[in-house]
């Protein structure tokens, strides 16, 4: 009888342990490994190519994003489905993990018969030819669909850039865009509306968010892939002008995903 293979990662040995017990009783699953750390997963995924591997982010050695996007880029493992299992329900965590390539997100304490089902449910969804039309929208414990849309797309553009999600003006940079996409009048004065309205939401100061903000647009544009924000940017900023200002910027993106959500 044909079964779903996974591999099982958190720093807890007995929840996995246990975990494990739950899943092969239903006679669905095939648990064909348990890591307690990010390079143990990574090894142990190399070897056995699961179906699914159920981990969470926070990880020794390799972090559970690191981890994560390494699977999603590497070919023979495009079929591998990637579900989250932790206890941060922070949107910044969530935005993180979707931005490289998590297929579902689910909250810790969670019921097993559901995560189950989302188990079973993401297994088929990878398998299928329309995978990465869908990939990402399952996400459990979150705001409205619309909204989860909308900071997928954000992030996801963010990756594509190059700015990578372990720096401050990442998070502040994606909640700047999305700002703007449902709010215009944001922009027409970043230093009074903008800036402390992020810099509300992190706990911070519309100063630090500025330079942040700064920071982010400076790696996209001296280590970003110089393809993606041609094709983002045109000829619209040239490279003799230097870098678009922090608004420029951000409006600019924003008004990129507008006219992609009008259509």
């Amino acid at each position: 009888m044909y079964k779903i293979t996974v591999v099982l990662v958190d720093e807890d040995a007995a929840f996995t342990k246990q975990l494990k017990v739950n899943l092969e009783a239903s006679g669905i699953f095939l648990v064909v490994g348990c890591a307690r750390d990010g390079l143990e997963a990574w090894n142990m995924i190399l070897r056995h190519k699961p179906n699914l591997v159920v981990l969470d982010v926070m990880l020794s050695k390799l972090d559970g994003l690191s981890l994560i996007e390494r699977v999603k880029l590497k070919n023979n493992l495009r079929r591998t489905g990637i579900i989250v299992l932790s206890s941060i329900s922070k949107k910044c965590m969530l935005n993180k993990a979707l931005a490289v390539g998590t297929d579902y997100y689910i909250v810790k304490p969670f019921d097993l018969t559901a995560l189950m089902a989302r188990m079973k449910q993401i297994h088929t969804i990878v398998q299928g030819e329309q995978y990465e039309s869908i990939c990402g929208s399952f996400i459990e414990n979150v705001e409205q669909r619309k909204e989860v849309k909308l900071e997928y797309e954000v992030t996801n553009l963010i990756h594509e850039m190059g700015i990578p999600a372990n720096i401050k003006g990442y998070d502040f940079l994606r909640d700047a865009i999305i700002m703007s996409v449902n709010n215009k009048q944001v922009l027409t004065s970043v230093t009074k509306l903008l800036y402390p309205s992020v810099a509300h939401l992190h706990e911070t100061t519309g100063t630090s968010v500025e330079r942040a903000i700064r920071h982010a647009i400076e790696v996209a544009w001296s280590r970003g892939k110089t393809e993606t924000l041609d094709a983002l940017f045109g000829y619209t900023i040239k490279k003799e002008k230097g870098k678009p200002t922090n608004s420029e910027f951000v409006s600019m993106v924003a008004d990129m995903i507008r006219m992609k959500y009008r259509d």
